[in-house]
């Protein structure tokens, strides 16, 4: 049976995660013992007190990244590690930049964007390009937004640009389509979701004006 040892994304170091082959493994903590057990063929796992429970979304299978952050929020929760500096740039950035809680992926000091679980680092280099272009308009480009997309719901990276920024999105998207050229999906879908805010948000005036 082979077996691979993955590294807990959003613990402290040392923390890993070991697969067998066959679905099932364990979390081990940094001295090398075995904390959290799990059968996920079974959509089976044992907690940290040694109780065996079933899945989230049992009997339908729950995705793996989500039953990992599950577990490791679980782990931070218990007191038995904490989450590790990415996680807490992560939400410093989302904080800076005043993200709508609804939308951040660290919320009520949780994770809980289990879906960019894979994706840390990204995130938080497309949170810190962001953050930076807002002291720095020159700094900002479509490939910030097209990166923030690939984790954030449209509506989510809406919240998080400036008017500035629409506008240069909706230039951009514009332009290409000008030019036949292929828009990325994300940029695409961002695109639709500022034209409809203005859209919606020029009726409104409207409306008041009558």
């Amino acid at each position: 049976m082979s077996v691979s040892n993955k590294r807990a994304m959003l613990l402290d170091d040392g923390w890993n995660w070991v697969e067998y082959d066959d679905g099932s493994g364990h979390l081990e903590n940094p001295e090398g013992k075995s904390v959290i057990s799990f059968d996920y063929a079974t959509q089976e796992y044992r907690d940290v007190h040694g109780e065996w429970k079933f899945m989230n979304n049992y009997p339908d299978s729950t995705p793996w990244d989500q039953f990992k952050t599950n577990m490791e929020n679980l782990i931070v929760v218990e007191g038995l590690a904490s989450y590790n500096d990415l996680v807490d740039s992560v939400a410093v950035f989302e904080e800076e930049l005043e993200i709508p809680m609804e939308y951040r992926l660290f919320q009520n000091d949780r994770f809980v964007g289990w879906s960019a679980y894979p994706n840390l680092a990204e995130v938080n280099k497309s949170l810190y390009d962001l953050l930076l272009a807002a002291n720095e308009p020159d700094v900002f480009d479509l490939s910030i937004a097209d990166r923030l997309c690939d984790n954030y719901s449209t509506h989510g990276v809406c919240s998080m640009l400036t008017d500035n920024q629409k506008e240069l999105v909706v230039i951009g998207v514009e332009c290409e389509q000008d030019w036949s050229s292929i828009v990325p999906p994300n940029l695409k879908m961002l695109y639709d979701e500022i034209i409809s805010e203005q859209s919606e948000s020029e009726s409104i005036g409207a409306g008041m004006q009558m």
